[in-house]
């Protein structure tokens, strides 16, 4: 179950990176001067990310409340 939760991620920033590259080259920005203000963001998701992945608890909350486990 660890792993999924990190292949699905991993499909998210697959997509995250195409649309940055492309936003930067639009908006006729550096990358560098985005990530510098995205960088919360990606710490905040790894965090949550890490939560969720290793303490069950935090994880079957909702199932265990809808009776479904």
């Amino acid at each position: 179950m660890r792993t999924e939760a990190f292949y699905s991620t991993s499909y998210l920033y697959c997509f995250l990176h195409i649309i940055l590259f492309t936003g930067c080259r639009v908006g006729g920005v550096t990358i560098e001067s985005v990530i510098k203000y995205m960088l919360p963001y990606f710490t905040i998701i790894f965090v949550a990310l890490l939560l969720v992945t290793y303490i069950p608890a935090i994880s079957m909350f909702l199932p265990g409340i809808l009776g479904l486990v």
